[in-house]
């Protein structure tokens, strides 16, 4: 592209960079832009952009910074995307006081407008260094300055509220995402969920599986990432029922999990089974050990629970072994199903 003449415009520099960032060649961006101003070629603030989103993957913030700099002397503007990226980067190097300084000046100095993904990234890397009460005053600050937060902005809050135990104060973040017309997800749910799981507050929990049932029918949200969340979200609250006895309620849950196609993870079935081989008598429990292995071959029909539930009788070790291959089948899909959620929660970013 040197040697043609013309020389191709920016535009056509950038195209090329960004196919490098795609496959992850951060550091040969930043060498080619490097050797682009070295040796005068017109590039543009994206190009800049570009090169600072690279740095900053590679965790070379200070390099970025320079970048920074070398924009105001070629006189370009720096937009909301190049600031946005700096924050992004000094969080990713856990430097949480140096992005609060460099937040701060950029709303004191009025050098841009934020906009809503640099108040997510900013809170975010608040909430990820413990410091919820500052983000929960930007999350309010947010408001003032006109820029409404979106369904991100309230998972975030939410999931380091019920980190921190305070379930209440995430239940009236959860209940503002309903009166703001915020469509959530299984995201706002979860984390919710499982503290509630662990206060025994069945009740709430009830309530809030019933609306993560209404909005995953009715709003249409079926991702990946978000139907592996829900099976996890399924998962926890059948372990809390297990493990108070509540096999009832389990086994009712059970059909609706295998109803939206969700299997029993690498956790809730060895539970499952260690209740059966210790003595528990209860038929909901090898009833919902055989919906599984049934879920697991690919055999789900609408035949419920209750009616595949055999007649009492003591339940030895052999009901249980006699479908072992099936059962490490469940396990290896489970495993499979768990390393998808951990690329999905790269990719679902703030």
């Amino acid at each position: 592209m040197l040697k043609m003449q013309p020389l191709p415009c920016h535009f056509h520099f950038n195209q090329l960079l960004t196919s490098l960032v795609k496959v992850k060649q951060y550091a040969v961006v930043v060498s080619l832009v490097t050797d682009l101003c070295a040796l005068s070629i017109p590039v543009s603030i994206i190009t800049f952009n570009i090169a600072i989103n690279c740095c900053c993957h590679s965790n070379w913030v200070d390099y970025a910074f320079l970048l920074l700099a070398s924009t105001f002397k070629r006189g370009f503007v720096p937009d909301v995307a190049t600031y946005t990226t700096l924050i992004r980067g000094l969080v990713s190097q856990h430097k949480s006081a140096e992005a609060r300084l460099f937040f701060k000046n950029l709303i004191k100095f009025r050098q841009v407008q934020p906009n809503v993904v640099t108040f997510n990234t900013m809170i975010n890397g608040l909430c990820k260094t413990g410091h919820t009460d500052i983000a929960l005053r930007l999350f309010r600050f947010m408001e003032k300055c006109h820029c409404a937060p979106d369904s991100i902005t309230y998972n975030t809050v939410i999931d380091s509220l019920c980190k921190g135990g305070l379930v209440d104060d995430a239940l009236n973040l959860h209940s503002e995402v309903r009166e703001k017309r915020i469509l959530p997800d299984v995201w706002t749910y979860s984390p919710i969920i499982q503290v509630l799981c662990s206060l025994k507050r069945w009740e709430e929990v009830g309530l809030l599986l019933n609306q993560m049932i209404y909005d995953m029918i009715y709003n249409r949200k079926h991702t990946v990432a978000w139907a592996v969340s829900a099976r996890d979200t399924y998962n926890i609250i059948i372990r809390g029922c297990l493990s108070n006895k509540k096999y009832d309620e389990a086994c009712k849950l059970v059909d609706k999990m295998v109803d939206f196609g969700f299997l029993a993870d690498a956790i809730t079935s060895p539970l499952l089974k260690y209740l059966l081989l210790s003595g528990e008598q209860d038929p909901n429990l090898l009833a919902m050990h055989q919906k599984f292995l049934h879920s697991g071959r690919r055999r789900i029909t609408s035949v419920t629970v209750e009616e595949a539930m055999p007649a009492k009788h003591k339940v030895t070790p052999v009901d249980i072994n006699s479908e072992a291959k099936a059962g490490d089948a469940d396990q290896e899909i489970g495993g499979l199903d768990a390393k998808r959620v951990d690329g999905d929660a790269e990719d679902h970013q703030l």
